[in-house]
C-alpha cells in the first residue's frame, strides 16, 4: 500500500491509515507519496524533496546510468494534473537550447548559465512531443514532470538550519524569486500559491545563497479568469501565506499579482525573523480576521539588520496588497538595499554557476 504524508504535521503512515494530530487536518486523506525504490515508468524515486497541496517532488534516477533528475508527480486530482501540465508546458517553453553533438562536447568546458526555474527534460525515454509524461501506478493514473537537477533545500528547511539568516543573502533571494516570476507576470498570469515550498536554495562553493522557483503556480489569467480554477487555487492555497482580499473576498478579481507580491513579502519577513508571520495551522477564515485585524505581523530587526532599512521594507511587504506595487519591482527595492559591497568586495554574478 503506497504511503500517505501528512503537510501539516509532517508524518508518513506506514500503512496507509493516517491520524493527524492537527484539529483542523482532514484524517485520512494525506497525500500519497513514493517511497525509495519505486518506480515510475523507468524513473526510481530517491528522495523525497517536498509535499505541496498539489504534488510531491522528488529527487529520482533515470536509466542505466542512473542519471539524477528533479520529479514533479501531481497528487491524483484533476485540477492538481491540470496545473502540473500548464507549469510543464510554460517550462519546456522557457527551456535554453541544448547544443548537440560536437557542440554539446565544446559546451561543457563552458560555464554555463544558471536559470532560476527547473530546466524541462523528455517524460519518457523515447522522444515526446509532450512535456509531461502520464502513467499508471497501482491502477492509478498520475501525471509526473521530469526536470534537470535542482541542488539544494527548500527555503523551509534552509530557515531551520538559519533561523535569521544574512540581510544581503535575503535580498539576493528574494530579488532572484522575483526574477523569475518575470514570464509569469509578463503573460499577465498570477502565481497564487507562492509559499517557502515553492523555492529551493543552493550554497555555492563562496558561500552565496542561490534560489531557484520551483513551482511556477496556477498561472490563472488576468484578462480571463476561470471560476473553476480560481476555485482550485483558492481550496488548495496555504492560508498563511495568502493576501487577505484573496481568502475575504472570495472573487476571480482578487488574483492579482499584488496578491503574489503579498506572497513573497511573507516569505522576506519568514527568512529575516526566521519563523512565520502567521500560523499555519489556522483555518482560512481565521487567518483572514487575523490579516484584517493588523497590517503587517510584529517583528524586531536583529542587529544585523537594523539601520539597513529592512523593518520599513518588512512592514511594507506584509501591508494589504492592494497598497503593493507588481511583483516585478521588488527586485529593485531589494537591490538597492545591497548596494553596500560585501565584506570579500565581490558580488555573485547573476546567472553563472560555479
Amino acid at each position: 500500500m503506497i504511503k500517505r504524508f501528512c503537510e501539516r504535521c509532517e508524518r508518513i503512515t506506514e500503512n496507509g491509515h493516517l491520524w493527524c494530530q492537527e484539529r483542523d487536518c482532514p484524517a485520512e486523506e494525506g497525500y500519497p507519496v513514493f517511497d525509495y525504490g519505486d518506480y515510475l515508468g523507468d524513473l526510481k524515486i530517491t528522495k523525497l524533496i517536498g509535499v505541496t497541496r498539489t504534488c510531491a517532488m522528488y529527487k529520482a534516477s533515470r536509466g542505466v546510468k542512473e542519471t539524477e533528475v528533479f520529479l514533479k508527480v501531481a497528487h491524483a486530482n484533476p485540477e492538481c494534473e491540470e496545473r502540473l501540465k500548464r507549469e510543464a508546458s510554460l517550462l519546456n517553453d522557457m527551456a535554453p537550447f541544448r547544443p548537440k553533438g560536437f557542440a554539446k562536447f565544446v559546451a561543457s568546458f563552458r560555464p554555463t548559465k544558471r536559470t532560476n526555474f527547473p530546466v524541462s527534460l523528455p517524460p519518457y525515454p523515447t522522444p515526446s512531443k509532450r512535456p509531461f509524461g502520464e502513467i499508471s501506478f497501482r491502477g492509478v493514473p498520475r501525471v509526473y514532470a521530469v526536470y534537470e537537477p535542482v541542488p539544494g533545500n527548500l527555503i523551509s528547511e534552509m530557515i531551520l538550519e538559519n533561523p535569521q539568516a544574512w540581510h544581503y543573502e535575503v535580498a539576493w533571494v528574494v530579488a532572484a524569486i522575483a526574477e523569475a516570476l518575470r514570464p509569469v507576470t509578463q503573460g499577465n498570469l498570477v502565481h497564487m500559491s507562492l509559499t517557502p515550498s515553492s523555492v529551493m536554495v543552493d550554497v555555492d562553493k563562496d558561500g552565496h545563497w542561490r534560489p531557484t522557483l520551483v513551482d511556477v503556480g496556477w498561472m490563472i489569467d488576468r484578462n480571463t479568469v476561470d471560476a473553476a480554477t480560481f476555485a482550485a487555487a483558492l481550496a488548495r492555497s496555504e492560508p498563511a501565506y495568502t493576501a487577505p482580499e484573496v481568502t475575504a473576498n472570495r472573487v476571480p478579481a482578487a488574483a492579482t499579482p499584488a496578491a503574489d507580491v503579498y506572497s513573497l513579502g511573507l516569505i522576506l519577513f519568514e527568512m529575516l525573523a526566521g519563523r512565520p508571520a502567521f500560523s499555519a495551522g489556522a483555518a482560512t477564515r481565521a487567518c483572514a480576521r487575523a490579516w484584517s485585524a493588523t497590517s503587517s505581523p510584529s517583528w524586531s530587526p536583529g542587529p544585523s539588520s537594523r539601520g539597513q532599512g529592512w523593518s520599513a521594507l518588512s512592514t511594507e511587504a506584509c501591508h494589504c496588497a492592494s497598497a503593493l506595487p507588481p511583483s516585478l519591482t521588488w527586485a529593485r527595492p531589494s537591490r538597492r538595499c545591497i548596494r553596500p559591497p560585501r565584506p570579500n568586495g565581490a558580488r555573485p554574478q547573476s546567472g553563472i554557476t560555479s
